[in-house]
């Protein structure tokens, strides 16, 4: 695969800023039929916010945490978004699915590249899907791989399901109870430079739909990739997400986490109310 010549990695905030003027596009008819790309160069990984990153997670291994890489990752896909072949405004994306996996240990003062290119797909109910494949490498070799799936929103918005049926873990799960606030959000707003408004606040949160501010789905993938790693004392090979429904701002949830301490397993993050699984996935150490 060709990719583009090499540009600095643009930062966060002015690419949501860009993303948010992207609201009157309108989506195609057909599906892009090409794959297109885009490299860019980091100098190394800022010691301030990857300290600043551990700390908000209580990261107790030493090294840089998997969960970390898709700060970078995340930059690399919005900018690809933002390019013009890109056919789909931002605010209409939703974040479906997202796995990372480390290759090899990243040397913190070397220079990183990131390479991402973006597919288009249908689903099995026909809904738009786009792929974004992201390799961070150093030193010629890959050392982490990320892979972000989004759903284009349906033109109205579906009706909350009922209370159905509760969900939960199995036995062999090790639960933990979450308080998920706004302040938690906002300081990882500040230390991800993810400022996307339906996270900010319940008025902003509402201009796109939804009734209340919600928490980032990376936000609660780091918060389990930091408690898989204290709780077995192994760093992450691998983690993946599934996610399932948001988590409202504040919300009051469990954390399941299976046999933290057998090298690979399952996951999960159950809303309190209702008792419904917010997100799912795997993780190996």
């Amino acid at each position: 695969m060709n990719f583009d010549p090499v540009a600095p990695l643009p930062a966060l905030p002015g690419l949501l800023f860009g993303g948010l003027m992207t609201i009157l596009c309108r989506p195609p008819p057909a599906l892009p039929d090409s794959v297109f790309t885009a490299r860019f160069a980091v100098t190394g990984i800022d010691p301030t916010r990857l300290a600043g990153y551990r700390d908000f997670f209580d990261f107790r291994l030493p090294g840089i945490p998997l969960s970390y890489f898709y700060l970078p990752a995340q930059r690399a896909q919005l900018a690809l978004m933002l390019d013009r072949r890109f056919p789909y405004p931002l605010p209409g994306l939703i974040h479906r699915r997202n796995v990372l996996r480390r290759h090899a240990v990243v040397q913190a003062t070397l220079p990183l590249t990131i390479d991402v290119a973006v597919q288009f797909s249908r689903s099995a109910d026909h809904t738009p899907e786009i792929t974004f494949e992201v390799i961070i490498g150093q030193s010629g070799q890959p050392v982490v791989s990320c892979t972000s799936t989004y759903r284009v929103a349906a033109r109205k918005l579906p009706r909350p399901a009922g209370a159905g049926e509760a969900e939960s873990f199995g036995d062999s799960y090790r639960c933990a109870e979450w308080t998920v606030d706004q302040a938690a959000i906002r300081r990882y707003a500040r230390l991800s430079g993810d400022y996307n408004p339906i996270h900010l606040t319940a008025p902003l949160a509402r201009l796109f739909g939804l009734q209340s501010a919600i928490a980032h789905g990376m936000y609660s993938v780091g918060r389990v990739a930091a408690q898989i790693e204290n709780q077995g004392g192994r760093p992450l090979a691998a983690i993946s997400a599934d996610f399932r429904r948001p988590v409202p701002l504040p919300a009051q949830a469990i954390c399941g986490i299976e046999s933290a301490d057998s090298g690979r397993g399952c996951y999960g993050v159950r809303l309190t109310e209702p008792k419904k699984i917010a997100l799912r996935g795997t993780w190996e150490t």
